[in-house]
């Protein structure tokens, strides 16, 4: 069983390098896809306002030859004016030129706000075109330095996964099994080497029973010394206090818990526990 616990505690060693190596490349390529994020989302944000921009220059230039030709038509009026013999033709054409003044106050302030709207559009459109150019500019720099790093790590993961699948060679597949389990669901925490004994903690398991396969172990069970011997079956109540704190060398014991995702909290307990 030492053995078996030795081969798991190396596997893990591996596994937990290779997490690490594998969080390192998803770190070395942030970078880069958030240059290239920024720099799509400038580029889009700029062929809209360049297209927002064109569409606003032939706009303009409508109201300008309406405002010309509005302009024409009033002096026009103004003309006739002057020319009219009776009251109620020279009220009639008062009205058509009044109607002509607001429609020409209406065309000079859309066109106003047109010549306000397009100078900030300008502007952005200005610096959309140096932050789109500097991002690009960034993201080949970038890939050029992430590129040696990438290539590294891959290696590096490669190797690893070649020590790993030799090492899980001389593992038995049930063990494994759970072995991977635990490491997936307990944050990269499968196996745990007991120096001094596990110390006093208890778990939130509705279930949780422990049988000796062979050797012996030492328990304090909430301040009660317990022995267990090869044979013996132990039902660990839920939240009981305890502590493995001595052992034989041939010890193996094999544990049933439900549910299998459990809470584990170390305790501090003041009594005092033998040394081994």
């Amino acid at each position: 069983m030492r053995e078996e616990i030795t081969r798991l505690m190396s596997l893990q060693a591996i596994d937990r390098e290779l997490r690490e190596l594998q969080a390192a490349l998803a770190t070395v390529s942030e970078r880069s896809v958030r240059l290239r994020q920024e720099a799509n989302d400038y580029a889009v944000e700029l062929e809209r306002l360049q297209q927002e921009e064109q569409q606003s220059v032939l706009a303009r230039r409508n109201l300008e030859k309406e405002l010309a030709e509005n302009e024409a038509r009033a002096r026009s009026k103004r003309m006739r004016s002057n020319q009219v013999r009776n009251d109620k033709e020279s009220l009639a054409v008062d009205h058509e030129i009044e109607s002509l003044k607001e429609t020409k106050a209406r065309q000079e302030a859309e066109l106003l706000a047109m010549m306000e709207a397009s100078e900030q559009r300008t502007a952005r459109i200005k610096v959309l075109i140096e932050l789109t150019a500097q991002r690009q500019a960034e993201l080949v720099e970038a890939e050029k330095e992430s590129a040696a790093q990438v290539e590294d790590l891959k290696i590096s993961i490669s190797k690893q996964h070649v020590d790993r699948d030799l090492m899980a060679k001389n593992i038995d597949a049930p063990l494994l099994s759970r072995y991977e389990m635990l490491f997936s669901r307990r944050a990269g925490v499968a196996v745990s080497e007991a120096k001094g004994g596990t110390g006093f903690h208890m778990h939130t398991a509705d279930v949780h029973v422990v049988y000796m396969v062979r050797g012996w172990a030492k328990f304090d069970y909430d301040g009660v010394d317990t022995l267990v011997e090869a044979g013996d079956c132990v039902h660990q109540r839920p939240g009981i206090v305890h502590n493995l704190y001595d052992w034989s060398d041939d010890m193996e014991f094999m544990e049933i818990i439900a549910p299998a995702d459990f809470v584990t909290t170390e305790i501090t307990h003041p009594a005092v526990v033998a040394a081994r």
